[in-house]
């Protein structure tokens, strides 16, 4: 489809041998296609815009994401003796790998925060 020259109809328009009805019509539909190409590109800009947004935000997710799941992997359960889980970050571990003194319960209270439980 081609674009409609609303400039050649409005001059076009004022041919003697074009009625005054006729010349009207014609000018209020050239009116009427102007605001519509006008609101069409309006729109067109805040489709843009939107998709721009929702690149940016879609990253932005992916950052939190990737941010989320290293803290869960310090925050890892660790399996002791006699089967109790704890948490490897939040419990104190000695240099010859075994955990004394400060034990965390699994889930810590950083997992729980970030699950939202109490």
């Amino acid at each position: 489809m081609t674009d409609l020259d609303t400039t050649a109809l409005r001059t076009a328009v004022r041919h003697p041998r074009v009625t005054p009805w006729a010349a009207g019509t014609v000018l209020a539909l050239c009116d009427e296609i102007d605001q519509l190409r006008a609101e069409n590109g309006a729109a067109r800009g805040e489709a843009t815009a939107m998709g721009a947004y929702a690149r940016e935000m879609k990253q932005g997710v992916t950052v939190r994401d990737a941010a989320l799941d290293r803290v869960r992997a310090l925050h890892r359960p660790v399996e002791v003796e006699p089967s109790d889980t704890i948490c490897g970050e939040c419990s104190y571990r000695l240099s010859n790998g075994r955990y004394f003194g400060k034990v965390e319960d699994y889930p810590c209270p950083t997992i729980r925060a970030l699950d939202g439980a109490p």
